[in-house]
């Protein structure tokens, strides 16, 4: 079912698909080929992205009606009515309000599409505008019950396998299917929480010192993260909404889905939880506070036998293993498997399920892989062996780039198309095989 939320954010994606090729023809017909040049004091900057300003422009809103805004007077009032601009500032609102989680009621959500489908009209876009009329005539019904949280933990019994790499890009493609997906990083090493945007990795590149890097870690001193969440979750007035940061990856997400993080840093130490009562249980209790507000959990657990790791295995309905098609990486899959089978002793069957083993790094050349893999569903014929994360310099340039593998094949052509949508068909797999377990338990 369609949330108000989830209807006003689709209709600003319409909104925007009409507006931009009209503000493009009106500051063309004023400054030519430089219009983009004049457009720019109005475009918000992009620190985290660092897109430019005509990408911006292709892909926000709220760029473009700040710039039809900014504009007014030399540009769009010689089309568009002072009516017509009043609409362009209650819009502006709409869509602030929608990028903060505003809860909109029925009257709101109707009342911005109105606005959205008067403005469309005005500019001939009625093509965008018949969509969202459609909506107002034939409302959506309302919002069921909230959904069941499905917390996923991926581990590895060794570091250096992928792990990250999964994490992220199952995550995003989550996200980009419209759910609300959370990523808890339980690693001290914040590889996941850098890559997501929410570690100041722009600050860090920009360092010129060792000393300069300092300050920035350190400044992680006084955000509440992940350690914090792990021992404030048992006090009284715990808030876990104050724990969570919203990742740059959501600038890549189109008004679809909903990604967010917990995020880890240096100060994710093991001796922090050891003193405290139950300190395996931590992450479960604090993640039962969100129940309703996400449909995943993604958790990057750390390779090590701790106390954080296992914060994470107790939390996870699901357990998801990445490995590498070696002949010692087999070896290495026998110890999540002996730590799940404890897990749902222990739990009685909640806790510790095997979704199944992602051979990572894979090369199609290399026969040693295939051998391996076939090995692999041999050893363990129980268990389901996804789709391979291939091999590729294009995976890695889409990390040192923090975008998602699918976003930076569609900016990169000659990326293969079995790279770009290798993550979109193993999150296929992935809801498709939790469907298949959660309908054998019904």
């Amino acid at each position: 079912m369609t949330s108000n939320h989830e209807l006003v954010g689709r209709a600003l994606g319409l909104l925007h698909q009409g507006l931009y090729p009209f503000v493009e023809k009106e500051m063309r017909s004023v400054y030519g080929d430089r219009w983009i040049e004049a457009a720019t004091p109005s475009v918000p900057k992009d620190p985290n992205l660092k897109r430019p300003v005509a990408e911006i422009l292709r892909q926000d809103v709220s760029a473009v009606l700040l710039v039809m805004w900014d504009q007014w007077n030399d540009v769009f009032r010689r089309t568009l009515s002072p009516d017509e601009r009043a609409l362009v500032r209650q819009l502006r609102t709409t869509r602030n309000n929608w990028a903060h989680n505003h809860t909109f009621s029925e009257k709101e959500t109707f009342r911005a599409l109105d606005r959205m489908e008067e403005l469309l009209r005005a500019i001939d876009a009625s093509e965008q505008a018949d969509i969202i009329l459609e909506c107002i005539e034939n409302p959506p019904p309302p919002p069921p019950p909230p959904s069941q949280m499905r917390t996923i933990a991926i581990h590895a019994a060794k570091g250096g396998v992928g792990k990250t790499t999964l994490v992220v890009n199952l995550a995003y493609e989550l996200a980009k299917k419209g759910k609300r997906v959370l990523v808890v990083d339980l690693d001290d090493s914040a590889n996941t929480s850098l890559l997501l945007g929410v570690n100041k990795a722009d600050l860090i590149e920009q360092a010129n010192d060792l000393e300069e890097i300092e300050q920035v870690l350190h400044s992680f001193g006084n955000r509440p993260e992940l350690i914090d969440f792990l021992i404030e979750s048992a006090g009284k007035d715990f808030k876990a909404n104050k724990y969570i940061h919203s990742s740059s990856f959501k600038n890549y997400l189109n008004n679809q889905g909903t990604l967010d993080v917990i995020p880890s840093s240096y100060r994710t130490k093991v001796q922090e939880l050891l003193i405290s009562t139950h300190p395996r249980k931590r992450l479960e209790w604090g993640l039962k506070c969100l129940t309703g507000q996400y449909d995943f959990v993604i958790i990057d657990t750390p390779p090590t036998k701790d106390v954080i790791s296992d914060n994470g295995l107790y939390a996870a309905q699901y357990l998801l293993i990445p490995s590498q098609m070696e002949y010692l990486s087999i070896y290495g899959i026998f110890e999540p498997l002996r730590r799940s089978k404890l897990i749902q002793e222990q739990t009685n069957q909640k806790g510790g399920n095997i979704l199944g083993i992602v051979p990572m790094m894979t090369d199609a050349k290399l026969v040693l892989h295939k051998k391996i893999r076939k090995l692999v569903e041999n050893t363990f014929p129980d268990i389901k062996v996804f789709s391979d994360v291939k091999r590729s310099t294009h995976v890695g340039m889409a990390l040192s780039s923090r975008q998602p593998v699918s976003v930076y094949s569609k900016q990169h052509k000659e990326v293969p198309s079995d790279i770009g949508n290798m993550f979109s068909e193993i999150t296929e797999e992935l809801i498709q095989t939790i469907q298949l377990i959660e309908s054998k338990k019904k």
